[in-house]
């Protein structure tokens, strides 16, 4: 028996009183012939990103059972065993609370795993962009101090909490029966028993309007000469569509971002640009990010963030405008065959729906629905070059910061950059003298292009310099997350 995608079980009429505590997706499948099962069960509580002190406490405790559950799984682990209500039952087990000296240990082990984080340029940049994009998220700083004033009585409190105040989600897949699948929540339920919630509020996110936001902190480790530039591209809340064009940009754009500034600039052995999606506040955000971890001691932070922005604005609408009719339609025909690509194995589909399920959409069918846009005929590549063009706020910023970035960005043969990326100067600015005329229809509106002097002071003011994190933190407006 094969059914086609994951239903909630507890959405259907007479599970109210197991809807109560979360949710249950079932997915019976013998699609790959395969006898196993495979069950994911998701505990998430409310009160863990509460404050500094729950979000370090969460850490500490998972970490604690983690040490402990490697040493009583590892036989069943290496039989291939299900050992889920071992599992649980040690989880519960209050006499199993840390020691005072198990609780140093772990303790030291936490803030060794949070000052190594904090050492890597790459996390470093990846944390900064959490707290600058949710309400509730913390520095690394925050979560190092607050673990330093924890007790072996706080954890025990804390998790005491956790556990009367879950949200259960469960998934169900493979060789398994509908009722297997609802005896699985019900014993999680009758073994835990939390009080019952009707809803899980998901995350509040940012509010932040389209443009390049301009943030430079030290690296925390004062001996390593890397450093890790990220250019994020926001396109904030977004449809289906729109997440669509922005995926084809990236798929146009990353193989040209590799062999330009990878390549050719040699700027690190890490550089790459990708499209992403999220949806931490329960609606679909989307995006594009160009990453490039150089050494510092090779390059300036000015030269590299030049490239970057060069690559982005002057290069990049030029490979869009340069690419022939028939390159662009190989392009969208192989993302659509990226997007009609079976499954191979069970653990495929099951890790697929997965993340579907985590994303708080459970849109099944986003494969589908993005072939749909793609194969659209109106799809055409001035559609694209059009998406990639946003209009940006007129925010005033320092000049000064600017001027070493430019004489980086203004340094480049843009021409030779184009070929290096497989495309022509002069096709791309043909295909732009149509595209982008002005008013008058004749001239190419060169603010698009990021050209010299007056068109770098237009980008001086599109930047939102962050001089002071707290200080811009604290004016962001945040759209509020759904309740699942």
């Amino acid at each position: 028996m094969y059914i086609q995608q994951p239903v909630d079980l507890n959405l259907e009429p007479g599970a109210e009183s197991r809807l109560k505590y979360g949710h249950l997706w079932f997915q019976q499948s013998t699609r790959f012939k395969c006898p196993k099962a495979s069950v994911m069960i998701h505990l998430w509580s409310d009160i863990v990103s509460k404050t500094k002190e729950t979000m370090a406490l969460h850490t500490l405790m998972v970490y604690g059972l983690n040490q402990s559950l490697s040493t009583i799984t590892y036989e069943a682990g290496e039989a291939d065993l299900c050992f889920y209500s071992t599992i649980l039952d040690h989880i519960l087990d209050q006499t199993q609370d840390l020691s005072k000296e198990y609780f140093e240990s772990y303790r030291d082990a936490v803030l060794q795993i949070y000052y190594n984080e904090a050492l890597k340029p790459n996390v470093l940049n990846t944390h900064l962009q959490f707290y600058l994009l949710r309400k509730e998220a913390y520095l690394i700083t925050d979560l190092l101090s607050a673990l330093k004033n924890l007790s072996v009585a706080d954890v025990a409190a804390y998790k005491q909490q956790f556990l009367s105040t879950l949200h259960i989600t469960i998934y169900a897949y493979g060789n398994i029966t509908r009722q297997d699948a609802i005896s699985f929540f019900d014993y999680t339920v009758e073994k835990i028993r939390p009080i019952p919630r009707s809803t899980r509020k998901l995350i509040d996110t940012s509010i932040l309007d389209p443009g390049t936001y301009y943030l430079r902190v030290m690296n925390c480790n004062p001996n390593d000469v890397n450093m890790c530039l990220a250019r994020i591209h926001l396109l904030g809340e977004s449809n289906i569509k729109q997440q669509c064009y922005n995926k084809l940009l990236a798929f146009i754009l990353s193989e040209p971002a590799f062999d330009y500034l990878r390549t050719k600039e040699t700027l690190g052995y890490t550089v790459y640009l990708r499209y992403w999606r999220s949806s931490p506040g329960g609606t679909l955000h989307s995006g594009i990010s160009l990453v490039a971890y150089s050494p510092a001691n090779k390059y300036s932070i000015d030269y590299v963030a030049g490239r970057l922005t060069a690559f982005w604005r002057r290069i990049a609408p030029r490979i869009i405008a340069a690419m022939p009719s028939e390159t662009f339609k190989t392009s969208v025909e192989s993302l659509i065959s990226v997007h009609q690509l079976e499954d191979p194995n069970m653990m495929t589909e099951f890790e697929r729906n997965w993340d579907e399920i985590m994303e708080s959409t459970a849109n099944f069918n986003y494969r589908e629905e993005c072939v749909d846009a793609i194969a659209n005929p109106e799809l055409t590549k001035t559609t694209v070059s059009n998406s990639y063009c946003l209009d940006f706020d007129t925010i005033d910023t320092n000049w000064e910061t600017l001027k070493n970035e430019y004489t980086s960005i203004n340094s480049i043969d843009i021409a030779n950059a184009l070929i290096t990326c497989g495309y022509d100067e002069k096709q791309a600015m043909d295909f732009m003298m149509k595209s982008y005329s002005n008013n008058n229809g004749n001239t190419i509106d060169n603010s698009l292009l990021l050209e010299h002097g007056e068109n770098e002071a237009n980008e001086q003011k599109a930047m939102i310099f962050i001089n002071n994190l707290f200080k811009f933190r604290s004016t962001i407006q945040y759209q509020i997350g759904r309740n699942v």
